[in-house]
């Protein structure tokens, strides 16, 4: 997952809305998001090589997002080998009962490559970075995330949290939230960030869309919970030529399993 951004009880009647893009390289297996066979009550998609996902929720209202945390490392395969996979933090928070807090402590992060992590409830959103050490309970707003810290002044999580806060006003539906994400603009190089890849990749880095040979946006996805539990998730697919390769739609309600209501 490369770019989040996300209302967080900003709507009385629409406590979550998010939507994230997944940037990935386009060789790596993938399925799109499904309720698990393994795992019935899992609503996610799958990294078919590590197993885990980069954003899902549960029949009971617990959901989860991980994005990777930009820093220019290459590490050894024998190093690679021994990292865990970020995508492992979002099924196992998914699938455990630990309040976010609780989880979060539970990390060793030693054990994966840097990341940022959102892992909610329907009382409670909890954002950390491995990178900062930075734990936060989040206040209703809105929010972007993306390769770096939280609301950082990256031209994409700025852009996107203006476009968000607009289409909230106008009372859009998914389909029209999930343009936000769509957005292919290149920021000036002068406000782009620095993080060590060179101008090049921050360039093709830069949109909201991400476009290369090899590597881009796979999946947009808008997750929407009302104060009466009825999610619906929505996910478009994308193939290397950034064509729309499928469209997934999802209506259910918070199950009894959940001993909390969104509010």
């Amino acid at each position: 997952m490369c770019l989040i951004l996300l209302a967080w009880k900003m709507q009385d009647d629409n406590p979550l809305v998010l939507l994230a893009n997944r940037d990935e390289y386009y060789e790596r297996p993938t399925t799109s998001a499904h309720f698990w066979d393994d795992e019935k009550q899992l609503l996610a998609g799958r990294d078919e090589i590590a197993g885990g996902s980069w954003l899902g929720i549960r029949r009971n209202g617990r959901f989860a997002a991980v994005t990777n945390y930009r820093v220019p490392v290459f590490k050894q395969p024998s190093e690679i080998a021994q990292t865990c996979s970020r995508g492992l933090l979002v099924t196992d928070y998914l699938l455990g009962e630990k309040s976010p807090g609780q989880f979060n402590n539970d990390i060793n992060t030693s054990l994966y490559s840097p990341f940022n992590l959102l892992i909610g409830t329907a009382d409670e959103l909890l954002y950390y970075s491995s990178q900062s050490g930075q734990q936060k309970v989040l206040a209703p707003g809105i929010y972007g995330l993306s390769n770096h810290l939280l609301d950082s002044s990256w031209p994409k999580v700025m852009s996107g949290k203006q476009a968000l806060e607009s289409a909230l006003k106008q009372n859009v539906d998914s389909r029209e939230l999930l343009s936000i994400l769509q957005d292919r603009k290149l920021a000036p190089d002068h406000e782009l960030p620095d993080t060590g890849v060179g101008i090049e990749l921050e360039r093709m880095l830069a949109p909201r869309f991400i476009h290369s040979a090899t590597y881009g946006t796979r999946s947009s996805t808008c997750i929407r919970i009302n104060n009466f539990g009825d999610v619906d998730f929505t996910e478009l697919s994308f193939g290397s030529n950034a064509e729309l390769l499928h469209e997934g739609n999802f209506q259910f309600k918070i199950s009894n399993e959940s001993k909390t209501q969104f509010l």
